[in-house]
């Protein structure tokens, strides 16, 4: 109207389970995007930012898109808790709780692969076959709309 003194409001709003809402409230969001799981190439680089973050490792990148791979199926925060876990492979190896206790940050190996390896192997992806499957439907169902 005469009175939105040029002011404009941009509202985002992000869902895990955009079929849950409303149709009156969705029909408010003009502009749908759906956001897949991370492809290969975003997995290598989540996986590729969070080990600049851990600092000392040795994961090759042979390592890197090796995991990256093995990581399909996973979400990004899936990824992260992949990789704090596995960041904790090295102080485990140190044995009990009075090993750690005694040793000193020299005595800490990097994270390599089999910490990932270990990791994931104890993972579960948080969605699931089904849930892709009814994010697909709802997606086409919008497309169609």
């Amino acid at each position: 109207g005469d009175d939105d003194n040029g002011k404009h409001l941009l509202v985002i709003a992000a869902t895990n389970c955009p079929w849950d809402i409303d149709s009156a409230v969705l029909r408010r969001f003009p502009r749908r995007i759906y956001v897949p799981l991370p492809d290969q190439t975003t997995r290598k680089a989540l996986l590729e930012n969070l080990l600049k973050k851990a600092g000392d490792t040795k994961l090759s990148k042979a390592d890197v898109k090796a995991v990256a791979k093995r990581l399909h199926g996973f979400s990004g925060s899936d990824i992260a808790s992949i990789a704090s876990e596995a960041s904790f492979g090295p102080i485990r190896s140190l044995g009990g709780i009075d090993a750690i206790q005694a040793a000193s940050s020299s005595d800490i190996r990097p994270i390599q692969r089999q910490d990932f390896d270990q990791a994931i192997d104890q993972a579960t992806k948080s969605v699931s076959k089904t849930l892709l499957k009814q994010y697909d439907e709802w997606k086409q169902e919008q497309a169609a709309s």
